[in-house]
């Protein structure tokens, strides 16, 4: 047997490194969490839409595929790999570094992306959140890298919401639709924070769909409405993230990331956060690797009869709710934009509450 070179000895060594200076913490919810999240809001925004003749859900660019009981991309979908909206959320951000980026992976034959999804189910089938970091680390070498440069899955430590917005440029979301400057954009979005991330390709989402419903042919309507879900489905990513305990309260810079940020990262994820929204709902937020789950939630009932365990539990049920209402956004969009022509487009941009 051939030993190992010295410069395959030099890329273990790197990986390495990475991934003790870099620990699962630079991510939020892991893979298959994201993947059940963005399946589960695609199913009920589709299942809770309109009517199925109208032109917007005629258009739709996803079916629904019965071996994976989730509703898929078609297009992005020709290699063996049912791509689901839920798919595009997990690998967004942590995988690739921009929509078009991920279409091109998915659209590569033996691209590294489809290897990590390959890998991914074969432990979500063991009922694993995600496949570990070294085996991603060795498929999908940008995987650790993304983790160093992309501090967007996290909030500003100590920011309110307004300055975790003062980063948005009204002019990034007309630059994301050029793609010879949208790569420009998503580098420098990775350098804020998980709510301008969001608000950002959320806004070209609605602005592709408005687009969809302005096009004045239907081949140019479906080709829009495509980009609107594929662009949404990357921008979703960070919403999920934002309900993450363990990204809300961790300061994100490289010296405290190898100083205090897993040991504070997985305590929050795994105890939780009190947490309180605009709506002045409060609620305990918990984080990665424990999405979905009770917490032992039946040592506060009194009888039997009252423990139950719904398929999704109160918090979960936030998240869910959360990217239902970005996607019935790219809905509204639409309809606004195809009946009011004289309407500009961009008008107006909604970020879920």
């Amino acid at each position: 047997m051939r030993a190992p070179s010295t410069r395959a000895w030099v890329g273990r060594l790197s990986v390495l490194c990475l991934m003790l200076l870099v620990p699962r913490s630079a991510f939020a919810y892991f893979f298959n969490e994201h993947e059940i999240i963005g399946n589960a809001a695609m199913q009920r925004f589709v299942r809770g839409g309109g009517s199925p003749t109208s032109p917007f859900w005629q258009l739709l660019p996803l079916t629904y595929d019965t071996g994976t009981a989730a509703y898929a991309f078609p297009y992005l979908s020709r290699y063996r790999s049912s791509i689901g909206y839920g798919t595009i959320n997990a690998l967004s951000g942590d995988h690739s570094v921009s929509p078009l980026a991920l279409q091109e992976h998915l659209l590569t034959p033996n691209s590294r992306i489809l290897r990590v999804i390959a890998l991914q189910r074969q432990f979500a089938a063991s009922h694993f959140s995600s496949a570990p970091d070294g085996q991603l680390a060795k498929l999908d070498p940008e995987y650790l890298k993304l983790a160093i440069r992309n501090q967007s899955h996290f909030y500003l430590y100590g920011k309110g919401a307004n300055e975790h917005l003062t980063a948005f440029d009204p002019a990034d979301v007309d630059r994301l639709l050029n793609p010879a400057e949208a790569q420009e954009v998503m580098h420098r979005l990775h350098g804020t924070n998980a709510l301008n991330a969001y608000v950002t390709i959320h806004a070209a989402a609605i602005r592709l769909a408005e687009m969809a419903g302005r096009a004045s042919d239907e081949t140019a309507a479906k080709e829009w409405l495509y980009y609107a879900f594929l662009y949404n489905g990357f921008a979703d990513h960070f919403l999920q993230d934002a309900f993450s305990s363990g990204h809300l309260l961790v300061k994100r810079t490289m010296f405290s990331m190898l100083v205090n940020n897993k040991a504070l990262h997985d305590f929050y994820s795994r105890h939780g956060t009190r947490v309180v929204n605009a709506n002045g709902e409060i609620w305990t937020a918990f984080g990665d690797d424990t999405f979905n789950q009770p917490h032992d939630g039946y040592l506060s009932n009194r009888s039997l009869r009252a423990v139950s365990y719904p398929p999704l539990t109160a918090e979960a049920e936030r998240v869910v709710t959360a990217v239902t209402a970005s996607l019935a956004d790219l809905a509204d969009a639409f309809e606004r934009a195809r009946t009011n022509a004289e309407r500009p487009l961009g008008e107006t941009t909604n970020a879920p509450s």
